[in-house]
């Protein structure tokens, strides 16, 4: 995740207090609906390309090479993503707008679909510039297709009253902005030629990465699309509203990982790299668990505070959804597959990991309800975590300090239950919820100070 995903999270937490009050709920789930249905085309249109240019650029000698597989990818993705485009809008204009037996307008699918088109190209353009270690311009543009997105959602949506419409109305006007600016910053880069051995190669690498993709998605996405099938869109458009919320955990992980990128692609090799990593990893670890109790005691009285009152159910998904992204997240700090290019035991890892999350979602969500498929999810995530620890060391072994990382983990979990749990009636309830995260804190920097017994990972 990059400082883009900070704006992209940004922009919806700054515009979601306007939203929900002329947006329902299930308007939330008919909008990640659409959002999910275009995240798993994506991977399977571009085949994860953008992966392979981040990781195989950098290993082009001359301009020349650079150019040629640049321009093989780009153009391969125009194309690809073109014709799928073009597909889903035929599509619904065949069926009427009903789509995986949802109503959706003709106008909203032809937008959203351009949308999606168009993110596709932004992904492609951005992965070179992270290659090339230019994310501060990519920052700036991104900054400005930020202000250009609010300004429209805010004008269709609150002014207009277009509706979920004008939400993707919106997000069209931000990507479009930014394709365009990001496109004139390497115009010299592209070149209107696709030389098939240079994206073969390209593809090679990237197709495992595309299968574990779709595995990987498939076990963070599980939840939202189990809510919807067994539940109902009020369900999955409650999830929404919670990965809106917690998606201010972007602005922490956004961090972390601008400064694991360099460590991970072009440092590793440097003594004391791993060091650095595992390092980060317990700061990671210590400010992700008060995030959670954090969640746990204040999103209640966040979220009356910015949406109506039918929206007041999702407070208790907060933390759990808040866990799931840092467990996602968090596999960044164990590149051992990657930098090694065993990219079929990531794609196996994250089909187990799949596996897992599918049954263990149906089984939860028939007993819990929503709550028990975000659970489901957060355990997945901690599990595909574990396992690329585990298998990953053996190629790039990153020294955590485990006692401590234990004891937050419990801890965090511990006090995340007990404010899960109490009743409403409770008076002391909120006082509970307003100091623990603070009592969080304070464990975090005592461990800080105490030596443990050194046993590592």
């Amino acid at each position: 995740m990059t400082g883009v995903n900070v704006l992209t999270q940004a922009a919806a937490l700054i515009t979601f207090p306007i939203y929900a009050r002329y947006l329902q709920v299930e308007d939330f789930g008919l909008l990640d609906y659409i959002v999910l249905v275009g995240v798993f085309a994506g991977v399977v249109s571009s085949v994860e390309s953008h992966q392979a240019l981040i990781r195989l650029l950098p290993d082009q000698e001359t301009p020349r090479e650079k150019k040629r597989l640049i321009s093989s990818v780009i153009w391969f993705n125009v194309i690809l993503s073109g014709i799928a485009a073009i597909a889903a809008v035929c599509w619904a204009k065949h069926t009427e707008g009903r789509i995986f037996g949802l109503e959706v307008s003709f106008q909203m699918v032809v937008v959203a679909a351009v949308n999606w088109f168009i993110s596709q190209i932004k992904q492609q353009l951005i992965a070179i510039h992270r290659a090339l270690l230019e994310m501060s311009s990519v920052a700036r543009i991104s900054f400005f297709g930020f202000i250009v997105q609010i300004s429209v959602g805010l004008t269709a949506v609150a002014g207009l009253n277009l509706g979920v419409f004008g939400v993707f109305l919106a997000l069209l006007f931000g990507n479009s902005i930014q394709l365009v600016f990001l496109a004139w910053n390497k115009r010299s880069c592209i070149q209107v030629t696709l030389v098939p051995s240079v994206l073969i190669q390209a593809i090679r690498f990237s197709a495992p990465l595309a299968i574990s993709s779709l595995a990987g998605l498939g076990w963070i996405y599980t939840d939202r699309y189990i809510a919807k099938e067994v539940l109902g869109l009020h369900e999955m458009g409650l999830l929404g509203v919670g990965y809106r919320f917690a998606g201010v955990i972007g602005l922490l992980t956004s961090a972390v990982t601008m400064v694991l990128s360099p460590l991970i692609y072009t440092c590793h090799e440097e003594r004391g790299s791993a060091k650095k990593i595992a390092d980060l990893f317990g700061s990671y670890v210590a400010l992700g668990s008060v995030a959670v109790v954090g969640f746990a005691g204040y999103s209640p009285l966040i979220l009356g505070l910015m949406a109506p009152e039918s929206y007041l159910s999702a407070a208790s998904l907060f933390p759990i959804i808040c866990g799931t992204l840092l467990g996602t997240a968090a596999c960044s700090f164990f590149p051992g597959l990657i930098l090694a290019q065993k990219t079929k035991q990531y794609a196996a890892i994250q089909i187990l990991g799949l596996a897992v999350n599918v049954p263990l979602s149906l089984f939860a969500v028939n007993i819990i309800g929503v709550e028990g498929v975000c659970l489901a999810s957060l355990f997945t995530s901690i599990f595909v975590c574990l396992c690329l620890a585990l298998t990953g060391h053996r190629y790039y072994l990153v020294p955590v300090d485990l006692p401590k990382i234990t004891i937050v983990l419990s801890v965090a979990l511990v006090i995340s239950v007990f404010l899960l749990n109490i009743p409403e009636t409770q008076p002391w309830g909120n006082w509970v919820g307003l100091a623990a995260p603070w009592g969080m804190v304070l464990l975090v920097f005592i461990l800080r100070l105490i030596p443990l017994p050194a046993h590592t990972h």
